[in-house]
């Protein structure tokens, strides 16, 4: 008998009606929810419109008045849970999520402050720091002076704004400092930027100074003394740069170096604050700075009777008082005298000195010595002398060298610093020279 087509319809529907209800409820087996609450960290209080992140997945969630969260049909597996929300500091949580269960994942959320916007100064007055059209790199002098000691206003700037080079003039102590943003510009006109303090131009030019130091009589030499660390860093409160043509625009051409702006601590509404700071010290430079002041003062005689030793010789033969005075004065320089010569020499160890060029009038050929030896040079460049020698280093002589220059050159057996004399040691300390040199030859006396 043949079965019938009624029959194979209705079977046929069943089977369809029972796969509807059973894989739904097996799809729904395969997944999971997570859950939970967003509350601030201080007081607990629920934190809505908090944005609730599902990390590795496109899926964002928004807390309700509540501070709850849910996601609904998570696959199995783990995820990272993130939250955000302003005034708070962002927070991460891992959570594993099993087959047809639910995962909590509360957050306790730390409050973070608010930077507010930033405010430059510019030619044109306060602007907000998004407003303007050009980087403004400012520079917080508190905050800089927590992590690093700060002795001077380049301190400040050096390694801390982008295209802004601080160099020293030259090895000198005390000597300028070159600040260059974004580099040179010119070969041939001044590379500084310009400066303003509290809305004030400042000249910084080497030129700005009638000081000279480091024993150079102009500033040629770029070891001036830097105007802009004049300026006390604990006076500074910020500091503003201006780079590009940004500049120019805004100060003139002669801001195309750039534009550095300073502004001074003032004071501020609210109540007083006392701020104590106290520091104890001394410092004793002993050092007498013999090449410098040689160099700027003392080395006129030296110049003329090496260039032109005839134009002061001649007269110095012809003359005893200037011939007197052309003696006394280095016998009054140059020895340790405290600038008192009879102190060290008495007037007949002087007039013996004197007649000895005035008798035999060779003034003029012991000036040219200095001529002859700086047509030529007695040493070679790179070769050590091998022969033993001693050094007697008396206080007041003209130049001391070094010790370890003085090694480099000659084989020193003996090195001895002497408690006085000066540059006419044989005439001022005979004796400790003639035991220097005794205790010297000493140690190299062949046995007969």
């Amino acid at each position: 008998m043949a079965p019938d087509p009624r029959q194979r319809v209705r079977r046929r529907s069943l089977l369809t009606w029972l796969f509807a209800l059973v894989v739904p409820s097996l799809a729904a087996a395969q997944t999971g929810t997570i859950t939970g609450k967003v509350t601030d960290e201080s007081g607990g209080a629920p934190l809505e419109a908090s944005r609730v992140i599902l990390t590795g997945t496109t899926r964002i969630e928004t807390t309700n008045r509540e501070g709850g969260y849910t996601f609904r049909e998570v696959q199995p597996g783990t995820y990272q849970v993130r939250v955000l929300r302003v005034g708070y500091r962002p927070a991460t949580d891992s959570v594993t999520v099993a087959d047809g269960a639910t995962a909590t994942a509360d957050f306790a959320m730390a409050a973070a402050p608010v930077q507010l916007d930033e405010i430059v100064t510019t030619a044109t007055g306060e602007q907000r720091k998004l407003e303007v059209g050009n980087v403004v790199t400012t520079i917080d002098a508190s905050k800089v002076a927590e992590t690093a000691p700060i002795t001077e206003f380049s301190n400040l700037l050096s390694g801390r704004a982008a295209g802004v080079q601080v160099l020293k003039s030259s090895g000198t102590t005390g000597e300028g400092t070159r600040i260059r943003i974004r580099g040179s510009n010119s070969i041939s006109l001044s590379n500084e930027p310009l400066y303003y303090l509290d809305g004030v131009r400042l000249e910084s030019a080497a030129s700005s100074t009638t000081l000279n130091v480091g024993g150079f009589s102009d500033q040629s030499s770029n070891q001036g003394p830097s105007r802009i660390n004049d300026i006390d860093p604990d006076d500074i409160e910020s500091i503003e740069i201006v780079k590009g043509p940004a500049a120019a625009t805004l100060y003139g051409i002669q801001a195309s170096n750039g534009v550095v702006r300073i502004t001074t601590k003032h004071g501020t509404a609210g109540p007083p604050r006392w701020n104590l700071f106290s520091e104890l010290g001394s410092v004793s430079d002993n050092n007498q700075y013999p090449v410098n002041y040689y160099g700027r003062v003392d080395s006129g005689y030296s110049k003329i009777q090496g260039t032109k030793p005839q134009t002061i010789g001649y007269p110095l033969d012809d003359s005893p008082a200037g011939l007197a005075a052309w003696i006394v004065e280095k016998f009054r320089t140059w020895s340790d005298c405290d600038g008192d010569v009879e102190r060290r020499f008495t007037k007949d160890q002087l007039l013996d000195n004197i007649m000895l060029y005035w008798l035999t009038a060779t003034a003029h050929s012991a000036g040219r010595l200095y001529y002859e030896a700086a047509q030529t040079s007695g040493f070679v460049p790179d070769q050590k002398v091998e022969v033993p020698i001693g050094f007697a280093a008396f206080p007041k002589e003209i130049i001391r060298s070094p010790r370890h220059w003085a090694e480099q050159r000659y084989d020193i057996r003996q090195w001895t610093e002497m408690p006085r004399g000066g540059h006419f040691a044989a005439f001022e300390e005979g004796d400790l020279l003639v035991g220097d040199v005794r205790e010297f030859f000493r140690p190299l006396r062949v046995p007969a």
